[in-house]
């Protein structure tokens, strides 16, 4: 029999859920990229840790086109926005350089440029690397079809235009919300938040305007850039609020894309500024 000492250790490490375990705690590959084979429960990386018997939890698998700050949010729905935005992004581009008549490689770089264009400046001011999009092969694919499907079925798509557009609003108010947590959590200032919020979703389209040679559109004609503006700055002051976050990015995804939808169904634009001759 075994001593009452013995036996009311056990008990109590029964009633906490803990089991001393000598077999050492074995992490996933990357060491902070992989999950561990077991919890470990410790502050201090050099005190001894303690095993707790018990299953690792479900973690459900990241979308190959969703960004990890939006996985247990509304995914199917955000995931949508972000394959119907990156089509949009990518059939622009390569609208525009089939405008200028590029081959089918000049075509595919611009395609790539106009949907990642902003999110790689994003990441390369903040010295996140690698970029987001270099181990997301789904984008890749994506960008790839689109790009294809342009220049083979150019004049059938050309047709789907309030279709695309919608696409392109959806995806611009996405990429927005996107940009700004990304800097958010970087503790930057509010105003860098919101600006590198905006590069995200808007200079894929300046930079793909620059390699063609033109002025880019967000500066000279549309409320395009302004939505995002006003669309970050709204999510922030939700944030400070007490509604939950999630409705927070749905209903500021929704503005941007109803300041464009109305913007361009009414022909507003910013007035232009020139010098007087």
């Amino acid at each position: 029999m075994k001593p009452q000492q013995e036996i009311n250790g056990q008990a109590g490490q029964r009633h906490h859920g803990i089991a001393q375990d000598p077999r050492p705690v074995r992490m996933g590959r990357g060491g902070s990229g992989g999950f561990p084979a077991r919890f470990v429960v410790g502050l201090d990386v050099h005190s001894p840790a303690v095993a707790i018997n018990m299953p690792a939890p479900f973690i459900p698998p990241r979308s190959p086109l969703s960004f990890s700050i939006f996985a247990p949010v509304y995914p199917g729905f955000l995931n949508l926005i972000d394959i119907l935005g990156t089509f949009a992004f990518a059939v622009s581009g390569a609208f525009s350089a089939m405008e200028r008549k590029l081959d089918p490689f000049g075509t595919l770089i611009i395609a790539f440029v106009s949907a990642i264009g902003g999110g790689t400046l994003r990441d390369v001011l903040l010295g996140n690397f690698p970029v987001n999009w270099l181990h997301n092969e789904a984008a890749i694919l994506v960008i790839f079809a689109s790009a294809v499907s342009a220049m083979l079925f150019g004049s059938y798509l050309r047709q789907l235009t309030t279709a695309l557009f919608l696409f392109d609003a959806l995806g611009l108010g996405l990429f927005s919300i996107i940009g700004f947590e990304i800097a958010l959590k970087q503790n930057l200032s509010i105003g860098i938040c919101i600006a590198l919020g905006t590069i995200s979703a808007c200079f894929g389209g300046v930079i793909r305007d620059v390699l063609l040679n033109k002025v880019p559109l967000i500066f000279q004609k549309e409320i395009y850039a302004l939505a995002c503006v006003f669309g970050c700055a709204a999510y922030y002051l939700l944030e400070r609020t007490r509604i939950n976050t999630d409705v927070a990015r749905i209903t500021c995804i929704l503005l941007i894309f109803a300041i464009r939808v109305v913007a361009v169904r009414f022909r507003l634009s910013l007035p232009r500024i020139s010098l007087k001759q």
